[in-house]
């Protein structure tokens, strides 16, 4: 059932590829690793699970230091190395997918817009997954190629969305014990 609002019981984060190496080239690459790391660290007060992917690790490095580290408390950095576009080309991230069933909605960040995350969000629509793109947290080396990949996706029945939606919804009350802790990332 597609409800459109997010539940941090049906939530899974993919974090797609932000790699040392190829982030030097992204566009808006400190605000939207900042929100990455806000997510995470969110995802991790919710217990809302994460998976990371690599691309091709071996020519563009790991997952930056600074999201390591923010998923470090929560040992959420077990990366999934790929070289399909899409996440949903590989075995081993289908497999890691596989441990989190009755979590049907996927809440994509990372890079780049316009190739990896889009690939993969059309591919986890098709799939019958609620897919939702955390636009402050996604880029690409063009704003342009970041813009034209966001309104095809949303054009394509994707969700977009802020870190701060994502954020809110998975909260829904104050009267949360994990409130003040994700509060606290959002201002």
């Amino acid at each position: 059932m597609r409800t459109n609002m997010l539940a941090r019981e049906s939530a899974l984060v993919v974090l797609i590829d932000f790699q040392e190496k190829l982030v030097r080239v992204m566009s808006a690459r400190e605000t939207v690793e900042d929100r990455i790391g806000r997510l995470v660290k969110a995802a991790g007060i919710l217990e809302v699970p994460i998976i990371v992917t690599e691309q091709y690790p071996a020519g563009l490095g790991r997952t930056t230091a600074g999201l390591i580290g923010a998923m470090a408390p929560y040992n959420y950095y077990e990366p999934v190395e790929k070289i399909a576009f899409s996440c949903f080309g590989e075995p081993s991230f289908l497999e890691r997918l596989a441990t989190h069933q009755g979590r049907p909605q996927l809440v994509l960040v990372g890079i780049e817009s316009h190739v990896c995350v889009l690939q993969t969000a059309f591919d986890a629509r098709d799939k019958g997954f609620e897919v939702f793109i955390a636009a402050d947290a996604v880029c690409s080396r063009s704003e342009k190629d970041y813009h034209i990949a966001l309104e095809r996706m949303k054009l394509n029945g994707i969700t977009i969305v802020t870190f701060e939606m994502v954020a809110f919804e998975w909260l829904r009350r104050t009267d949360l014990p994990e409130f003040r802790a994700v509060h606290k990332l959002i201002v």
